[in-house]
């Protein structure tokens, strides 16, 4: 099992809900709270909460920052790669996705 934090290894998103928990994740490890994140985007913390709880209500730029406070970028990289580095990983759920590692 891989047990590196988030910020140490890539993370593959493929559906809003693992935007979410990635999110919610990383704000959790380093102990942030939502009054907290939204002190240091300007947003009052109802806002952060809807933003994290639907990731899709997120213009990019808010993404982009949120990931930044967190310490994170975003990285986008081919299919290709990233169904090979899966083909390495080992096999997957049955429903075709692998469970985040965190």
């Amino acid at each position: 099992m891989n047990n590196q934090p988030f910020s140490m290894r890539p993370v593959p998103l493929r559906i809003e809900s693992e935007i979410r928990t990635l999110l919610n994740g990383l704000r959790k490890q380093q102990k942030i709270s939502q009054k907290e994140l939204g002190k240091r985007l300007g947003l009052q913390q109802s806002r952060v909460s809807e933003l994290l709880s639907n990731p899709t209500a997120m213009r990019v730029e808010q993404f982009m920052q949120i990931l930044a406070l967190l310490g994170m970028q975003l990285q986008v990289q081919s299919r290709e790669a990233i169904l090979g580095e899966s083909a390495q990983q080992g096999p997957e759920h049955s429903n075709g996705r692998r469970k985040p590692q965190w």
